[in-house]
This record gives C-alpha cells, structure tokens and sequence, in this order.
C-alpha cells in the first residue's frame, strides 16, 4: 500500500524536522548535504525508477502485469 499525498508530506515534515534539530538552523538542502542524505522525495522517484526498470526484465516475477507493448 503506498502513501497519500498527507501521509508523504508528515514523512517529509519529520525528517526536515529531524535534520533541524540535528544540524541546527541551516537549510534543509545544506542540512541533507552535510549528514550525506537525498531527499525522501529524490528516493522515492529513484526507487519507483528502479522499480519499473526491473519490472521491464521480463525475467521479474511481475512483468506479467505489464500491459503489452504498442507497435506505436
């Protein structure tokens, strides 16, 4: 089951919270940087990317759920 669109942004809002109470009052982006973490937002689409990059393999137990590939 994946997360909604409230339940994204409390996720998103604990870690940007975390990283304020560890690395003080500096942007988020800097914050990620300096404790060497991406984004959830960046992981995410990176996962769902390699996600549907093994799902294409038609070796993947879940290919089958693709729909079949136009001739376009």
């Amino acid at each position: 089951m994946g997360l909604y669109s409230p339940a994204l942004w409390t996720v998103d809002h604990i870690q940007r919270r975390a990283l304020q109470i560890n690395a003080g009052n500096i942007p988020y982006d800097e914050a990620c940087c300096l404790f060497k973490l991406t984004s959830l937002s960046e992981r995410r689409n990176s996962l769902c990317s390699k996600l549907f990059r093994q799902l294409v393999s038609q070796s993947h137990v879940l290919h089958c759920l693709l729909p079949e590939q136009r001739d376009d």
